[in-house]
C-alpha cells in the first residue's frame, strides 16, 4: 500500500512565491492562490496565474509547484489543460486542506495500491476532448493525479486522450490512468497517451 507523503509546503505568503494552491471551496476572483486559505477554485485559474508568473523575470525559469486538493478538475477547452514548463502538479490532498495542519501538508493520493486515498481527478465534460496537452514544454511532473477517461466518447479521431506530449519532457509519478478507449485496428489509434518527438510518434 502506498503511504501518505508529508510535503510540508510553506504557508506564509512571503515564502510562497513559487507555490499555487487550488481547492473546491477556493475563490478565483478574490484569492491569490498562494496558500490553502487563499486558494483558487479552478485549475484553469491556477494555470492562468502560472502563465502570468512565467512572463515575469522573477519566475521565468523557477520551478513552480501546483498543489491540488481532492476534487474533479475539468478543462474548459478541447485540448485540455496546458501547463507551462518547469512545473510540478501535486494531487492527493484532502478535500479541504488547512494551512499548518496535517491536511494541508500531507498527500494521500488514491492509486490501485491505495484505494482509500484522496481523489484528485482530471476528467472532461466534452466527450471528444482530452485532458492534458504539452507541446514544447520541459520538465513537467504529475504526482498523484487520476486521469479519468470514463466520460470520453468511444470513437474519436483525437489521440492522446489523457495526455498529448509533443517535443516535451514529462514525468508521471504515482498517477492512475483509467477508462480510456483503445482502437487497435486504426492507423492513428485513439490512445490514452501520445508521445511525439520530431516526426516520430508513440501511442500507449
Amino acid at each position: 500500500k502506498d503511504e501518505p507523503v508529508d510535503m510540508v509546503p510553506r504557508n506564509d505568503n512571503s515564502c510562497n512565491s513559487n507555490e499555487i494552491y487550488v481547492k473546491e471551496d477556493g475563490n478565483d476572483d478574490e484569492n491569490d492562490g498562494r496558500s490553502w486559505a487563499t486558494a483558487f477554485q479552478t485549475l484553469d485559474r491556477a494555470i492562468q496565474e502560472l502563465e502570468a508568473m512565467r512572463s515575469t523575470q522573477a519566475h521565468a525559469s523557477d520551478r513552480i509547484e501546483l498543489h491540488l486538493a481532492e476534487q474533479v478538475y475539468t478543462p474548459s477547452q478541447e485540448e485540455g489543460f496546458v501547463f507551462p514548463s518547469n512545473v510540478t502538479i501535486y494531487g492527493g490532498y484532502d478535500i479541504s486542506p488547512v494551512d499548518g495542519t496535517a491536511s494541508g501538508r500531507t498527500r494521500n493520493p488514491r492509486t490501485p495500491a491505495n484505494p482509500e486515498g484522496n481523489m484528485t481527478v482530471f476528467k472532461v465534460d466534452d466527450p471528444n476532448g482530452r485532458l492534458v496537452s504539452l507541446i514544447d514544454k520541459q520538465d513537467v511532473k504529475f504526482c498523484g493525479i487520476i486521469f479519468d477517461g470514463s466520460s470520453l466518447a468511444a470513437e474519436s479521431s483525437l489521440t492522446g486522450r489523457a495526455m498529448k506530449i509533443v517535443n516535451s519532457t514529462v514525468t508521471v509519478d504515482s498517477c492512475f490512468i483509467n477508462g480510456f478507449y483503445f482502437k487497435g485496428e486504426s492507423n492513428s489509434p485513439v490512445t490514452a497517451i501520445s508521445i511525439e518527438k520530431g516526426g516520430d510518434k508513440t501511442h500507449s
